[in-house]
């Protein structure tokens, strides 16, 4: 199976049945014959590797009770689940969640004779419907029967439905029967909601949460009689009938010893002709029926009830709290959940789903593989990169193994093409040689292009700009203390430190005064304590510049909104979170929704709004926090000068794998109030424009120039 696990990596496109059917009738040789029987193997085998993964999601996130003993079945069992996922190893994974109503389920063989089950009315008038231990509901004459008893009940005054023939193992005629009644009643239920991945790590300020939903019992027919429900310990209740109990509308009887089974929300999936898996996915109230020691004493008492029906008690279910799980201790099963959770609660999931499915075969065979921590950071590298999200990162000491634990004391930034050291942050960098718009042709002898082809595969970037500004940021990295030896075009060479703390990039008083009148402020640099001071200053200046090339400290935005709205409490950003609940009927996928809300931005208060010209400067370098920011401004007025910025915004939230590594990415999807995408796009500024070599080697910011010239 080793082998054929390595041909798992075939790109997906080869393994369509349109490709398998041209290679069927298309080749001779026994060669071509024997490579179509292992694609027809390895198409079989990733389908059921994928199916496995979601059903392991819908577990691990949609589960009503406690799974720790099952996460530790997952940790034992997961490797062989995955070289040969028999209803076997199937069985005893779910085993493990102690729950009788989650489990593999095998066809049975069923008696072949047809037992009539609509018996008529009773002499009260009361419809009467038995159904036995047969599957004669799947035969034409029993859904004739079927039919009958619906026709006659909704339009009697009473009903009554004998379940006490059902058993355990051959219940097909109560699930055929809900199957056909599910469009009438629906119980009352609780299930697991995420709204959002509630971060595991480190907080997060994206609001997101995990918890109950409620759902009430619901009754689609006008009218529908009162019904009596006759069962024993084996019986299992349809949720039409729980429905109707619910809504005080239905009572059960109980026949013999024993107890009621609890009534399970379950999903089912088909493994094959003759099994399938079923999971619980929810909870819901049950009945306290009435005991009595026979089917005789059950019926003349529903009977009697028909006469006058009276609602029947309920236990509620106990509701737990939810608790974070605890960080796998395997690779594997880390590799399993942080592929779950970016196929199920990612904000772009819809449009991820192909990706994130094509590559599990790949993704799960270079974690199998990995034999070193390194290994194992490499492929969950790997596998982010294929979210297109810029906020999808690693936290784990192995990043500074794998790009570099120390930055050169220079900054890199792709111009015209190459890439160019557009500043220098630190005096050792000058005195090493290396100038402002120098190119950098090699890093410690290897080719810068080498260096970007093998530091690429592992980021994640939803534009190109963000994706050359994450380049560009470790091109030149390596071991904090050592030296950066760089060729540059024309031959020459220098030498740059690589440390770990460096000065900010611009330098000058972060608030000053320009040419014109105009203030220009660097957020990079400002505090949200500098930002009264800065309108007690200069908050009549006929134009504000705020350089918003770079990060901006949390709280500032909603600092400078008050000072600069035109209009108090004006919509700022749009959010759609998304919002995951529990599959349904067969099927594997989880029901996606999504929360839509605005922010607002802060209100003025008594503040005079600033009434000059508000101008925004952006690049690349513009993402998270600091487009946010941008959302701001722009709501208040602002024009964007600059480049694009990276597209990489939405809160971020997190979760823990193995080995000591943290996953981050977005939490939600932020976009302008009328609905335009950020992430992945960018925020265009209105006048494009970008420093050029001969710019930087002039010392010019032709950025701000522009800025100031639109100030005229």
């Amino acid at each position: 199976m080793r082998g054929l696990y390595r041909l798992s990596q075939i790109p997906q496109k080869s393994l369509t049945r349109g490709a398998l059917y041209y290679l069927e009738l298309n080749t001779e040789s026994d060669r071509w014959r024997t490579i179509f029987r292992v694609m027809q193997r390895v198409a079989s085998y990733t389908g059921a590797m994928l199916a496995l993964a979601k059903l392991y999601t819908t577990i691990a996130y949609f589960y009503p009770g406690a799974t720790e003993r099952w996460r530790e079945a997952t940790e034992k069992l997961l490797p062989g689940l995955l070289t040969q996922p028999t209803p076997e190893r199937l069985g005893e994974w779910l085993a493990a969640l102690g729950d009788s109503e989650s489990r593999v389920l095998v066809e049975e063989s069923r008696r072949a004779e047809i037992v009539p089950g609509y018996s008529g009315t009773t002499r009260e008038g009361l419809p009467l419907l038995t159904l036995p231990d047969a599957a004669f509901l799947r035969e034409p004459q029993g859904e004739q029967l079927l039919a009958g008893f619906l026709s006659d009940a909704s339009r009697a005054r009473g009903a009554i439905l004998d379940l006490t023939a059902t058993q355990a193992a051959g219940r097909v005629a109560t699930e055929r029967f809900a199957t056909l009644t599910e469009a009438i009643a629906e119980p009352a239920l609780w299930q697991r909601a995420h709204y959002g991945k509630v971060p595991e790590a480190e907080s997060a300020t994206g609001g997101f949460r995990t918890g109950w939903l409620e759902r009430d019992a619901q009754l689609s027919l006008r009218r529908w009689p009162p019904t009596a429900f006759l069962v024993t310990r084996h019986t299992s209740l349809p949720p039409f009938a729980l429905a109707l109990v619910q809504l005080g509308r239905g009572a059960v009887f109980f026949v013999g010893e024993g107890e009621l089974p609890e009534i399970p929300l379950t999903v089912t999936w088909a493994l094959d002709a003759k099994s399938s898996v079923r999971v619980r996915t929810g909870l819901t109230a049950q009945p306290i029926p009435g005991r009595y020691s026979d089917t005789v004493a059950a019926l003349s008492a529903a009977r009697e009830w028909g006469q006058k029906p009276a609602a029947q008690a309920l236990r509620a279910p106990e509701l737990a709290s939810y608790k974070l799980p605890p960080p796998p201790q395997t690779r594997l099963h880390a590799a399993l959940r942080l592929w779950g959770t970016l196929w199920l609660l990612h904000p772009e999931r819809e449009k991820l789903r192909p990706e994130l499915e094509r590559a599990l075969p790949g993704f799960l065979g270079e974690v199998r593989a990995a034999t070193t921590a390194l290994a194992f950071h490499k492929a969950v590298r790997k596998l982010l990169r294929r979210t297109g999200d810029g906020h999808a990162v690693t936290l784990t000491p192995l990043d500074g193994l794998l790009f570099g634990s120390a930055a050169a004391a220079v900054r890199l930034q792709m111009v015209e093409g190459k890439s160019t050291i557009v500043a220098l942050r630190h005096p050792a960098a000058e005195a090493g040689g290396a100038r402002v718009g120098d190119v950098i042709a090699a890093v410690d002898g290897a080719r810068i292009a080498a260096r970007r082809a093998q530091l690429d595969p592992f980021l994640a970037a939803g534009t190109p700009q963000a994706r050359e500004n994450y380049l560009s940021n470790r091109l030149l990295a390596g071991d904090e203390g050592s030296i950066a030896r760089l060729r540059l075009e024309g031959g020459k060479t220098a030498a740059v430190p690589r440390l770990q703390t460096a000065s900010k990039e611009r330098g000058g008083d972060p608030v000053r005064l320009l040419a014109g009148g105009a203030v220009y402020a660097d957020l990079d640099r400002l505090i949200v304590a500098d930002i009264e001071p800065l309108f007690a200053r200069f908050g009549n200046a006929p134009t504000l510049i705020f350089d918003l090339r770079g990060y901006v400290d949390d709280g500032v935005a909603w600092e400078l909104a008050p000072h600069l709205a035109r209009v108090d409490r004006a919509v700022a950003v749009k959010f759609i979170r998304p919002v995951a609940l529990p599959p349904e009927g067969d099927a594997l996928l989880g029901r996606g929704l999504e929360e839509v809300f605005y922010q607002h931005l802060p209100t003025r208060g008594r503040r005079t709004p600033y009434t000059g010209k508000l101008i925004v400067l952006v690049d690349e370098r513009t993402q998270s926090q600091s487009e946010h920011t941008a959302l701001f401004l722009i709501a208040c007025g602002a024009l964007l000068i600059g480049s694009p910025t990276a597209g990489a915004v939405g809160d971020v939230t997190n979760l823990i794998l193995s080995d000591g590594i943290v996953v981050r990415f977005s939490g939600q999807d932020v976009r302008f109030p009328e609905g335009r995408k950020v992430a992945g796009v960018g925020i265009m500024p209105q006048k494009l424009v970008r420093p050029t070599r001969r710019g930087l080697q002039a010392g010019r910011d032709e950025v701000l120039e522009a800025a100031l010239k639109a100030t005229l």
